[in-house]
């Protein structure tokens, strides 16, 4: 029996030259476990728009959450029912997995209460099935871009540290959340890093406060390096970073660890810096029990303290010429839970 997209793209009479003045999109992925529905979907996106356009479809959540990965694109169109995933909570991982790129759900027209809701949990827009035409699906598509462009100008300007452009604080707890939700939901293994730059009061004390920014900066570039996109890295303020890596296991822990270990080593080798960067680091595994996020971070900032405490004091930086490496002592020190 055909779909209700199936049955109204028969009977419809399109438009042969529907343009609208200017495309907003460039690469769109269409979800949906229904291959008729996503062919409607397309052929409806592309009468809606001109020039380049790339379109994409899959069939599951876990289908879209890796092309979004290795790929561009300017808006998702998703069908609430997916193989693997239906609902909001397919809203909830998608958003949680690529919070930068706006989604719109599609629904029959009984569920329009549901997409109203999706909307409210943080979806751009909705299209009805039985409804939409390419003059909807170009009117959503631009009010989608547009809208998520904004909000994002305006999140990134309450939750991004200006100095490093991380995170901050409220950033790191809003986006954080979510992954801690999405590592119970999916019973996933993820890591919660607390770092140190050591020796900030020092640089401050022996090289001026703008150096002390710098150094911080540098840091902050050198710890961004170390995770992927998807993970949550942010300044808390000070000397302090958190960081919150999702589904990684024993060997992407220690591999984590090396690559983060060996950046610091190559930036001190470099000689560009008048000292030598140090970090302490602490981590706690999260592990999808019914732990809170406040709790996760006190036990790495208890593993990362605890350590510090053992030390007989605190490591002396010494200025050099940039011109001339002294030896090398360990650049970083990590820590771990038990």
């Amino acid at each position: 029996m055909p779909s209700t997209c199936q049955a109204a793209l028969g009977d419809m009479t399109l438009p042969t030259a529907f343009v609208d003045e200017q495309s907003p999109c460039s690469g769109i992925l269409i979800m949906s476990a229904n291959d008729s529905d996503a062919a409607f979907f397309r052929q409806m996106v592309q009468i809606s728009s001109y020039g380049d356009l790339r379109i994409e479809t899959v069939d599951r959540i876990s289908a879209g959450a890796e092309r979004l990965r290795c790929e561009a694109f300017d808006v998702v169109l998703m069908d609430l029912h997916l193989v693997d995933a239906s609902g909001l909570d397919s809203l909830a991982i998608l958003s949680s997995l690529a919070p930068r790129i706006p989604i719109i759900v599609v629904v029959e027209i009984v569920d329009e209460l549901r997409a109203q809701e999706a909307v409210r949990h943080g979806a751009q827009d909705y299209q009805i099935r039985e409804q939409v035409t390419p003059h909807s699906m170009a009117h959503s598509l631009r009010c989608a871009v547009d809208r998520h462009r904004q909000l994002m100008e305006l999140r990134d300007l309450s939750m991004t540290d200006p100095l490093t452009g991380l995170l901050n604080r409220r950033g790191f707890w809003t986006l954080a959340d979510s992954h801690l939700r999405m590592t119970k939901r999916q019973r996933k293994r993820s890591l919660i890093l607390s770092a140190d730059l050591d020796g900030l009061k020092e640089i401050n004390d022996a090289h001026g406060h703008e150096e002390g920014d710098r150094a911080i900066s540098k840091t902050a570039e050198l710890l961004k390096s170390c995770f992927r996109d998807s993970d949550i890295v942010a300044r808390f303020g000070g000397d302090e970073f958190v960081a919150f890596a999702f589904d990684i296991d024993d060997l992407g822990e220690v591999a984590l660890r090396q690559r983060i270990e060996d950046c610091v080593a190559q930036v001190n080798e470099t000689g560009e810096l008048e000292y030598e960067l140090s970090m302490s680091i602490g981590t706690t595994v999260v592990t999808g029990a019914e732990e809170s996020l406040d709790e996760l971070l006190r036990e790495a900032d208890e593993a990362l303290y605890r350590e510090k405490s053992r030390r007989p004091s605190h490591r002396i930086l010494v200025s050099r010429p940039k011109a001339k490496r002294r030896r090398r002592s360990p650049p970083v020190e990590v820590l771990a839970t038990v």
